[in-house]
């Protein structure tokens, strides 16, 4: 029994010598469908643990504010409730009314974006309902001609469509720390109105360096570059653009510099609870009060991260069995061929009963 066992072990491996590039075309399918899977689960395991993370990081706060968009609606629609929900332009016109939104003109017409007395109203509805909150804010320019572009003239490179976040250096971020290569805080680094920090993909597309200086679109000076920082520190969904083609950080001081920019008018405003576990109860009491914002709290980004993660891992388990699939097909393929041309062989062996 054993001498049969070890004359078959023998056959089998003259066999992989002798069918030398099929032997080699079958480990290939083997490894391509083992690598895949092992690669797809890697890469699920990691979108997870990004997804499932701190998502006070990932919100830039406990919640996070933005104004209501108008939408067109049917005199039979109801007008959608809940936090975080599209209200419609009735609210949204209270809300210009009352100074708390205010409206773009030019290629933007009717974005709306919270007002400077908006965020002293915000300030104050905070410190009145809550104990200890803290309110920063990033403001965006709504127009094609301000900040949208970037070059350095020195080096003769520039880039279109980039990310850009006009932030209070010494609040922003809430939770967590940006921090550039060198280990520096945006706190640090943008310290005058003419200072810049940019991202590390932008920084590669423009060749840039720390010292450069770096003329920015719609700006009345220059600005000199202070930091670069590695571009997963803005990356995710809620900044596509930015992975894309790079981003950059100004203080909010420097829009004094854009002449079709207003001080204090922000995108999005991120607030800090000293007691993080009545986000929700906050939130709802929020919207109550100003119906025309909408609010997105950690609660609000777990269930949506859930959800993305939850069809990250069966898009995994689908490709994953396609792999398997596709390389059964070439190993049965390599098989068949094998034993097509070894079967006079084949059927010796049998005759003289092995």
């Amino acid at each position: 029994m054993l001498e049969r066992f070890l004359f078959y072990v023998r056959h089998s491996f003259n066999d992989l010598k002798v069918n030398r590039q099929r032997t080699l075309f079958a480990l290939l399918c083997i490894g391509a469908g083992v690598a895949a899977i092992v690669s797809l689960q890697t890469l699920a395991v990691m979108m997870n643990n990004t997804l499932t993370g701190s998502l006070q990081e990932s919100n830039r706060g406990d919640i996070r504010i933005s104004p209501s968009f108008a939408f067109e609606e049917d005199e039979d629609d109801e007008r959608g409730s809940g936090q975080g929900q599209p209200d419609t332009g009735t609210d949204i016109d209270r809300g210009i009314e009352e100074g708390i939104l205010v409206e773009s003109d030019g290629a933007f017409e009717g974005v709306t974006q919270i007002s400077p007395q908006g965020l002293e109203a915000l300030e104050t509805w905070f410190a009145e309902n809550t104990d200890g909150a803290t309110l920063t804010y990033r403001q965006q320019p709504i127009s094609f001609d301000s900040a949208t572009s970037i070059a350095i003239p020195e080096r003769d490179t520039d880039a279109i469509f980039i990310q850009n976040y006009f932030i209070e250096s010494d609040l922003y971020p809430l939770y967590g720390e940006i921090e550039s290569e060198e280990d520096e805080s945006l706190d640090e680094l943008l310290n005058e109105p003419t200072d810049i920090v940019i991202s590390r993909n932008l920084a590669d597309d423009l060749g840039a360096e720390v010292g450069d200086r770096v003329r920015v679109s719609g700006a009345s000076e220059d600005f000199v570059l202070r930091g670069i920082i590695p571009t997963r520190e803005e990356s995710g969904f809620q900044n596509f653009l930015g992975n894309l083609t790079g981003y950059f950080f100004l203080d909010v001081r420097s829009v004094a510099l854009f002449d079709d920019m207003e001080p204090q008018v922000a995108t999005e405003v991120y607030v800090q609870l000293e007691n993080p576990d009545e986000v929700d109860e906050v939130a709802t009491a929020l919207v109550e009060d100003y119906p025309y914002l909408n609010t997105t709290t950690t609660t609000d980004l777990e269930e949506t991260n859930e959800q993305i993660s939850s069809t990250v891992d069966d898009l995994v388990v689908i490709m994953g069995l396609v792999s398997l699939l596709i390389g059964g097909i070439g190993i049965v393929n390599t098989m068949l061929v094998i034993v097509s041309r070894r079967t006079t062989e084949i059927a010796v062996l049998k005759t003289i009963g092995l």
